[in-house]
């Protein structure tokens, strides 16, 4: 799911190539859109949504093949954004929701692997526009943007991280943090 058509279309053709077209799924969607708001597509609702659309066609035990969701969190779903609290909580949403339905799936039987990925700063539409979107902390857009300009990924960098996800079938569960200096397998704490 992204607002990229192009792009995303793009990055269907290269994994179907690799996996069957069958495998692959791309959808077109703005989920930052007013009227997507209003139909409960937004943030953590829309990927709750998509993943549960994608379970239901994937799930070995209705029928489906199986596979891997990645879910897009960010480095806002690890540790705080002081800009962007909203963001901040959604983003820790999906990355507790991505866990958890990795535990449901092991658990039951579905078939079907569950990952997050946490990307930093990317150079993205978004990105460049963010600053003028903080509302009532933009008092903090000069050092968003400061922190941003130092440490800034390529849409492609964050893609061979999101692939490792993808290809290795070992990763279930896993959140993976991608910063401009490297990337790291976060730990959380077991409660049993």
């Amino acid at each position: 799911m992204d607002t990229n058509k192009t792009k995303g279309e793009s990055l269907k053709k290269a994994l179907d190539q690799l996996y069957g077209e069958q495998s692959t799924l791309f959808l077109h969607c703005n989920v930052e859109s007013e009227e997507k708001i209003k139909g409960n597509t937004h943030s953590l609702v829309a990927v709750v949504r998509f993943t549960y659309l994608a379970l239901e066609h994937m799930n070995e035990m209705t029928g489906g093949q199986g596979g891997v969701i990645v879910n897009t969190a960010s480095m806002a779903g690890l540790s705080p954004a002081k800009s962007c609290p909203f963001y901040t909580a959604t983003k820790h949403g999906v990355v507790g929701f991505t866990r958890a339905m990795a535990a449901s799936s092991t658990a039951a039987g579905y078939g079907v692997r569950f990952n997050a990925v946490c990307p930093g700063f990317v150079q993205t539409e978004l990105l460049t526009s963010l600053s003028n979107k903080l509302g009532q902390f933009s008092q903090l857009a000069d050092e968003f943007q400061r922190n941003a300009e130092k440490s800034t990924l390529t849409v492609s960098e964050v893609a061979d991280c999101l692939l490792e996800l993808v290809t290795d079938e070992t990763k279930n569960g896993e959140t993976l943090q991608i910063r401009y200096n490297g990337k790291k397998y976060m730990t959380f704490p077991v409660f049993t």
